[in-house]
């Protein structure tokens, strides 16, 4: 088993972040370069919202006093569950934010930071 579960989940925690953070800001930079500023933070609103949705879940999956398989479990599905809400809520309110300020156009990138930041998680989980 070599490390505890906890260092296992910090690790990859950084692992997933570090890779969201690069993805969201490559994104960023195309979205600038090709759409103007506010197609930029669009997908600065779009990554960080996934960003911080992978903190809550590491967050609540830190917790230490609950033992036992069962318990583990649990723990995990209410972090999971956190995290979608969490991505969620921040989500809608970025795609919000863009049709109050006549910038729906730009949810688009909103949106592909978004599926980014999700690929970047997927391929970090799938590849430890």
């Amino acid at each position: 088993m070599g490390e505890p579960f906890n260092a296992r989940l910090q690790h990859l925690i950084k692992g997933v972040v570090i890779t969201m953070s690069g993805l969201t800001a490559l994104v960023s930079v195309i979205a600038l370069i090709t759409s103007g500023t506010s197609a930029m933070f669009a997908a600065l609103w779009g990554g960080l919202s996934q960003i911080a949705a992978v903190l809550a879940y590491a967050r609540v999956g830190r917790i230490t006093h609950i033992t036992g398989s069962q318990a583990m479990l649990s723990k995990q599905l209410v972090a999971e569950l956190v995290k979608v809400i969490v991505s969620l809520l921040l989500a809608a309110s970025g795609f919000a934010v863009l049709f109050a300020l006549n910038l729906a156009a730009t949810g688009i990138w909103l949106l592909i930071s978004i599926i980014a930041a999700q690929i970047a998680y997927g391929v970090v989980l799938f590849s430890k």
